[in-house]
């Protein structure tokens, strides 16, 4: 029998590798080694994953700058979105909206009311405040009223005093009160008509000589008349006038024998006063003295103020029944069994109108408190009067 001759081993050619010791093109492996796809896998899902996390980082920026750090204004939005129709320079024009009147093109100004640019109101346009109207008017109950020089085409579009002369807004011309329009709010000042202290205005020039214009209201300066301290620009009458403010800087602005102490004239019980602080305690500025108050020691009734008697060397209330018991019925009524000072008097503290704060001493006078019986507005505190109370 023929022996066999073993298979011979061809060694592959050069370039090829052994059968079974590849798998996929690019990818060798020995016989008995584990394929590297999940290792593949594992690197892809890591790339998704910083993508995504890239990806919702620039999301999140592009919120944060839009909704928290874009400047946004409607002037901004306005001018932005139609600068093709609000007069060039990103400014509104006539009946567009606006925030303010630098929104606005020149000569035009942001309405408080329609919060839309508008032309300025003159004499007897209709506004909301002061801006509203034209350089020269104010805005009176909703209605522009000139100044001095502004003009005008009938008296009703210049401000109290003033006439409509030659289509000017003027002043008023007179002899005495009595030629006045209306002499109960008006003064013959310099030959002019002004307003009296206690008369809304708008400028200092609408007052009357020695008077101003103080927080829209005129108020007498130190030595005018009066009648109360609100209508005082001291806050403070004395003796039937304007008692000057009660500051000092060394004892010469103070009365004689009276010493400027911190910078106020320290008087004595019964001395001239033009304010409560230069009293001693327990005193107040009364007419023009330093006065007892309630509570404090008397001799006559003369040294307490009103509506204070001296009963038993102290100053007390008056006791009454009606206003006629009152020791001043024609300044003091009957409340709550006791005499106190009536609307409108000048007062230095809450006791002297009402024991219970029924009334209030409000900027000198004695006004009325919630539920306080009233006529006007100017009876109450708080400038409301409704349905016959102040609310």
């Amino acid at each position: 029998m023929a022996s066999r001759t073993p298979p011979r081993f061809n060694p592959p050619p050069p370039g090829r590798r052994p059968i079974g010791t590849q798998t996929t093109p690019g990818t060798l492996r020995t016989p008995g080694t584990v394929s590297p796809e999940p290792t593949k896998k594992k690197h892809t899902a890591t790339i998704v994953i910083i993508v995504v996390a890239i990806v919702a980082a620039i999301l999140i920026g592009v919120a944060i700058y839009y909704f928290f750090l874009r400047k946004k204004t409607p002037a901004a939005t306005t001018s932005t979105t139609s600068s093709s129709t609000t007069g060039g320079a990103g400014k509104s024009t006539a009946g567009q909206p606006c925030v303010f009147t630098t929104d606005c093109v020149t000569g035009l100004h942001c309405n408080a009311s329609s919060k839309q640019c508008a032309v300025p109101a003159t004499g007897g346009g209709t506004c909301a405040i002061d801006t509203d109207c034209a350089s020269g008017f104010f805005c009176v109950s909703n209605t522009c009223e000139g100044g001095i020089g502004s003009a005008c085409a009938s008296t009703p579009q210049c401000l109290a005093p003033y006439t409509c002369t030659g289509g000017v807004c003027s002043e008023t011309p007179c002899t005495g009160n009595a030629t006045c329009p209306t002499p109960a709010t008006n003064n013959c000042s310099n030959s002019s008509c002004k307003l009296v202290p206690g008369q809304a205005c708008k400028a200092n020039d609408q007052c009357a000589l020695f008077s101003t214009c103080t927080g829209g209201i005129c108020k007498g300066l130190s030595g005018y008349p009066c009648t109360s301290g609100a209508n005082c620009t001291s806050g403070t009458c004395g003796n039937a006038s304007c008692l000057a403010t009660c500051t000092c800087n060394s004892s010469a602005d103070c009365p004689n024998g009276v010493a400027c102490t911190s910078g106020i004239c320290q008087q004595a019980k019964g001395g001239f006063c033009g304010c409560n602080a230069e009293c001693p305690a327990t005193l107040a500025c009364a007419n023009g003295s330093c006065t007892a108050l309630v509570g404090s020691t008397c001799a006559t009734t003369a040294d307490c103020a009103s509506p204070y008697v001296c009963t038993g060397s102290i100053c007390s209330y008056a006791p009454c029944a009606v206003n006629s018991d009152c020791p001043s019925p024609s300044t003091e009524e009957c409340d709550g069994g006791v005499c106190v000072l009536q609307l409108h008097q000048s007062c230095n503290q809450t006791a002297e109108c009402s024991p219970i704060a029924f009334a209030v001493c409000s900027a000198g006078q004695c006004l009325g408190s919630t539920n306080h019986p009233c006529t006007v507005n100017t009876d109450c505190a708080s400038n409301s009067c409704v349905s016959s109370l102040c609310t």
